[in-house]
């Protein structure tokens, strides 16, 4: 099983529009996935030489990963983004609900988890890739889906853009734990901001955003 696994790995790619995405958690991606789920993206399980395929699923599957794959530099890449403020803490929240029977939401646990789990743990891994391995094409940012999406000439020109749907989908939120009262300025110190500004600040350069909730 082992060797399995490290063997085949998951991608979601778009033949039709030469794509291929990646969708870092807490970066809406359930809503990347319900929006590219309508441009022929299929999920593949398979080596990185694309020579054995282990499954094959028309749908997209929510998988956090970027697998990369022999050609890849043929393809564009379409990855989730959030201010890592916001995404810091959304994934703080999820984590205490998800694994917790009575979550503690006080400000006290934020700051011990933010540092055990988050901080030292995943910016490491999230920048080495974003900037290392490969830079993606187009970013979807939580704060500006639907301008986003409309920079992507396949979508910017498919029907439900023009149509209206496209706009409408990015008005719903598929998750959002503002709608429990939770808001990341409520949690978050001076210095605590600073810390993630300086661990991420060629990612907060590339996409624009301002260290500040």
């Amino acid at each position: 099983m082992d060797q399995i696994e490290k063997k085949y790995k998951f991608y979601n790619i778009s033949e039709t529009h030469k794509s291929f995405l990646w969708t870092p958690p807490k970066t809406g991606s359930h809503h990347n996935i319900w929006v590219f789920e309508n441009f022929n993206f299929e999920c593949w399980e398979m080596s990185y030489d694309r020579k054995e395929i282990n499954n094959f699923n028309k749908q997209i599957i929510h998988n956090h990963a970027l697998n990369l794959f022999d050609g890849h530099e043929e393809y564009q890449l379409i990855c989730g983004a959030r201010n890592p403020l916001k995404r810091f803490f959304s994934a703080h929240i999820y984590s205490l609900f998800y694994n917790e029977r009575n979550p503690d939401l006080s400000k006290k646990n934020f700051v011990k988890q933010f540092v055990i789990d988050f901080y030292e743990r995943e910016s490491t891994w999230f920048e080495g890739i974003l900037f290392n391995e490969r830079t993606p094409d187009y970013f979807i940012r939580v704060e500006n889906l639907y301008e986003d999406y409309m920079k992507i000439p396949f979508v910017s020109e498919s029907e439900i853009a023009k149509n209206g749907t496209l706009k409408e989908m990015c008005m719903l939120k598929k998750n959002s734990y503002q709608q429990q009262g939770l808001f990341a300025k409520d949690y978050y110190t001076q210095d605590m901001i600073d810390a993630v500004y300086k661990k991420y600040k060629k990612y907060f350069d590339l996409l624009g955003y301002e260290p500040k909730l």
